[in-house]
């Protein structure tokens, strides 16, 4: 009962994912707020959906626990809808991509390429996202996905201490430094 429990709250957490990438992507590539807005709640919703066919009886089957982890196989109703928002996702992270590449041969400005890397850091995270949603890895190389979450998170903040160390302007001693 636990794990059906604790399986739950990682399905929740998965569904709130949709809306919140939705208002990023939209406000980043600065789509109109009422498309932003109307995007994060149909997110939102499905992902309620969602969760309530999973609560029903057979929306999750539990696969056998292991020692690295205890996976689960979603009903089909509950992976296309993640499967939907999963992919127009994507395909606006692409977009992101391209319009900061874009933004940055036309300008020169090195941020717009830090922009572009956050986009790939949730690329990433949505390939590995689907891989793992689907149930299909289990055992040991469930760790090994999770190690991998583990290092976009760590990538993102190596971009976020570069990008802020790149815009920033140091002050240097002529003094100190001419010794």
């Amino acid at each position: 009962m636990a794990v059906y429990v604790m399986t739950i709250i990682g399905q929740l957490g998965v569904a709130a994912t949709g809306p919140t990438l939705f208002y990023y992507l939209f406000k980043h590539l600065k789509i109109n707020d009422v498309l932003t807005i109307s995007f994060s709640v149909l997110a939102g919703l499905l992902g309620a959906i969602a969760l309530l066919v999973d609560l029903q009886p057979g929306g999750i089957i539990m696969q056998p626990v292991t020692f690295f982890s205890a996976e689960i196989a979603l009903n089909i109703f509950s992976i296309s809808i993640f499967f939907f928002v999963t992919t127009v996702i994507f395909f606006l992270v692409l977009r992101d991509i391209a319009y900061q590449y874009i933004k940055y041969k036309k300008q020169h400005d090195q941020s717009f390429i830090y922009e572009a890397l956050y986009s790939v850091a949730i690329a990433i995270y949505l390939v590995l996202g689907s891989i793992e949603e689907t149930g299909t890895v289990s055992g040991w190389p469930v760790v090994i996905f999770r190690s991998l979450y583990i290092a976009t998170f760590l990538y993102v903040y190596i971009i976020l201490e570069k990008s802020s160390s790149a815009i920033n302007n140091y002050l240097v001693d002529s003094e100190t430094t001419s010794s």
